[in-house]
C-alpha cells in the first residue's frame, strides 16, 4: 500500500504554529498545484547531513513550498530558510498526484531525490523501495516505475532544467 502524503502536513506535531496556502497555476512554464507551508514556531529544528553538507530544513521562520505538477510523477518540496533562500529541493517520486477535499496529495513510491543549491544530488530511501517490493507493498511494475522516474529526475537535474527549481523564488512570491 502506498503512503499518501498531503500538502497541508496534517498531524505534524513538530510544528507549533503554521500557515498553509495553495494555488493552482497554469502557465507555459508550469501547470499544477503549488502549496506553501510556513513554520512560524517549531518545537524542534530539523537538520540533515549529506556528506560534508549540513542542511537545516525546519526552524522558526522557515517555509516549504511544494509543487504538484500535472504531468509528472514527482512532487518537489523547496525548503526556504528564514531569509527566503532555498536550502534544499526534495523530490518525492510518486505513482500519482490528486486532491482530496481540495488539498493536493501524492501517493509516495518510497524513493526520493534531494538536490542542494551546491549542485549535489542525493538519492534517498532506495532500501525502502527494495523492502516495499520484498514485502509486496508494491509490485514489480511500481518498482520499475519508481526506478525509471528517479533516473529521469536525476537526468533532468544534470541537464539543468526543472521548472519547479528555476521558478521556486518566483512562485513563492505568488503567496505574498
Amino acid at each position: 500500500m502506498l503512503k499518501r502524503k498531503y500538502a497541508d502536513r496534517r498531524h505534524w506535531s513538530r510544528i507549533l504554529e503554521n500557515g498553509y496556502y495553495q494555488k493552482y497555476v497554469k502557465t507555459s512554464e508550469y501547470s499544477g498545484y503549488i502549496t506553501l507551508f510556513t513554520m512560524k514556531s517549531v518545537q524542534e529544528k530539523l537538520t540533515f547531513t549529506y556528506g560534508d553538507e549540513e542542511v537545516c530544513v525546519v526552524d522558526n521562520g522557515y517555509a516549504w513550498m511544494q509543487h504538484f505538477p500535472d504531468d509528472d510523477f514527482y512532487s518537489v518540496t523547496t525548503s526556504f530558510n528564514e531569509m527566503g533562500e532555498p536550502v534544499q529541493f526534495y523530490f518525492d517520486i510518486c505513482r500519482g498526484i490528486g486532491t482530496e477535499d481540495g488539498v493536493p496529495y501524492l501517493d509516495d513510491l518510497f524513493v526520493d531525490v534531494v538536490y542542494l543549491p551546491s549542485g549535489k544530488v542525493i538519492v534517498l530511501d532506495e532500501d525502502e523501495l527494495d523492502e516495499a517490493l520484498e514485502q509486496q507493498e508494491i509490485d514489480e511494475d511500481h518498482y520499475q516505475f519508481a526506478q525509471t522516474t528517479t533516473q529521469q529526475v536525476i537526468q533532468k537535474l544534470e541537464e539543468g532544467y526543472i521548472p519547479e527549481i528555476d521558478l521556486a523564488k518566483e512562485h513563492k512570491k505568488l503567496f505574498k
